[in-house]
């Protein structure tokens, strides 16, 4: 291995995923390695990130060609930023009775977001409380 490419083993280390695992998604084509004249020449810094997105997407039950959409979108964005956008996000749904937030919650974990929380009082509270909604709902908090 030549410069700062990454052997299969080291990129596994560095992304803390079992070997195994990457070799998966290297074999299915979602990890890009670096090639000169067709031959497979090592795998660039940014897999690392892109492999541990990929064990996230993957506990999800999320078929070959949508984790190869996400793997591509993940290489063409600033992971560190997307990642310190989304530090402080909140789900909600419902109620509180209501249990979908919690499962959007423990995805975000399985992603690799840490800083993810659940709103108890959900799209129910929310208007009673008197808060605003942003985008397509703004100004429709008073009527819900």
């Amino acid at each position: 291995m030549t410069g700062a490419l990454l052997d299969l083993a080291e990129l596994a280390v560095r992304a803390e995923v079992p070997v195994e695992r990457v070799r998966h998604y290297a074999e299915a084509g979602l990890l890009l390695p670096a090639r000169r004249d067709g031959d497979l020449f090592g795998y660039p810094p940014k897999e690392v990130s892109a492999a541990r997105m990929l064990v996230g997407a993957d506990a999800l039950g999320l078929d070959t060609g949508t984790l190869a959409m996400l793997a591509a979108a993940w290489r063409d964005s600033d992971c560190g930023s997307t990642q310190q956008q989304l530090a402080a996000a909140v789900t909600d749904c419902a109620g509180p009775s209501c249990g979908r937030s919690k499962v959007a919650t423990a995805a975000f974990g399985r992603l690799g977001f840490r800083d993810v929380g659940v709103y108890e009082g959900g799209k129910t509270d929310w208007p009673a409380s008197g808060l605003p909604f942003e985008g397509d709902r703004a100004g429709a908090g008073a009527a819900r």
